[in-house]
């Protein structure tokens, strides 16, 4: 499991996309609202060992977090 913590103003509407270091999208998520220091789980379980890109996407910026699954 992966936490990515929202740090900023609170927003009316965002999207998270995980992506493989490949490029490919492997999910997405509507969040309708995400406050200061909101944290959002990711179930990592059914990934295979890499490096993953989450992008959290609000209509004033684009977040990025990368981890590496072994």
């Amino acid at each position: 499991q992966v936490t990515l913590t929202y740090l900023g103003s609170p927003v009316a509407a965002a999207n998270l996309r995980i992506m493989s270091a490949m490029g490919q999208l492997i999910s997405t998520r509507h969040f309708s609202e995400i406050e200061n220091q909101q944290q959002i789980q990711v179930e990592t379980y059914g990934l295979s060992s890499g490096i993953y890109f989450m992008f959290l996407q609000t209509d004033k910026e684009v977040r990025y977090q990368s981890w590496e699954k072994i």
